[in-house]
């Protein structure tokens, strides 16, 4: 482990990456600390320009909000939006990737069928569907960028779940007489985690983005504070009070950057020949 950290320590993007995303999860965890609990309480008067008032360092939207409280606050949503969608799309698309690789023939076809269905979905517009359909929660915006996301990785592991079949480890395990669910479990799943590992950080990014999409277009959840949903409320105000919405779009286009900095610098440390260069 440590080894590798050194390796990884050798990727100047990486270390900014994970440097900058240190900080962003530190300001979110201590939000509350910092600003007070509310990001949503009208804390002055609307309309105060960044610096304008030294109360409110990033200044107040239109309602009197304090910009600083909801961009430390919303850190803490976006983060866990991209996070959970992250993560559970590619725990998704590891075991059906793993799956169809290894088992080839009608399985493969069937669950590559099945994940074509999804993929051919355009992400936004699915996911404005579902959330017309069920309603405006963190919790169904997940569920619509997971159910379009897995696609890209069980794709990728598949890929990489067929050239460990035919490897000598795996046909020296059926030889022995090890069954096909303790080969995936021993074998071919910890062989496959590493274009899993390196896609979380780049859905993460994308969860956020759409979320601010979402947001923008009015259909984010009203009930919590995120960078999206500041974004859509400042868009009332785009040409008098442009501040309100380059803010929160600036907190977005950092967190997304160190994301896929850090995404690249790990792939250099699990690609066997990236790894080589470093």
């Amino acid at each position: 482990m440590t080894a590798r950290l050194r390796t990884l320590a050798r990727v100047p993007g990486a270390v900014v990456g994970a440097f900058v995303l240190m900080g962003i999860i530190g300001v979110a965890l201590a939000a509350s600390q910092l600003t007070g609990p509310d990001p949503l309480e009208i804390a002055g008067p609307p309309f105060l320009w960044p610096g304008e008032d030294a109360a409110f360092v990033l200044g107040t939207d239109i309602m009197g909000r304090d910009i600083l409280a909801g961009i430390v606050h919303g850190a803490r949503i976006s983060l866990e939006i991209g996070l959970a969608a992250g993560l559970a799309a590619a725990a998704v698309g590891l075991i059906v990737g793993a799956v169809a690789g290894y088992f080839g023939k009608w399985v493969d076809q069937v669950l590559m069928r099945f994940a074509e269905l999804f993929q051919i979905m355009p992400p936004l517009l699915f996911t404005i569907v579902l959330v017309v359909v069920v309603g405006p929660t963190i919790g169904v915006i997940i569920a619509g960028i997971v159910v379009t996301s897995w696609p890209q990785v069980a794709r990728l592991v598949r890929a990489e779940a067929m050239r460990l079949k035919r490897s000598e480890f795996i046909q020296a395990a059926v030889v022995i007489g090890m069954n096909d669910r303790a080969i995936l479990l021993k074998h071919v799943a910890p062989n496959v985690l590493s274009p899993a590992v390196v896609m979380i950080s780049i859905l993460a990014g994308n969860a956020i983005l759409t979320e601010s999409a979402l947001s923008f277009l009015g259909m984010g959840d009203p009930n919590v504070m995120t960078w999206g949903n500041m974004i859509g409320s400042g868009r009332e105000a785009l040409r008098s009070a442009w501040y309100m919405t380059a803010i929160p779009g600036f907190a977005v286009l950092v967190t997304v950057t160190a994301l896929n900095l850090l995404s690249n610098g790990v792939n250099d440390l699990l690609n066997p020949r990236r790894r080589a260069w470093l």
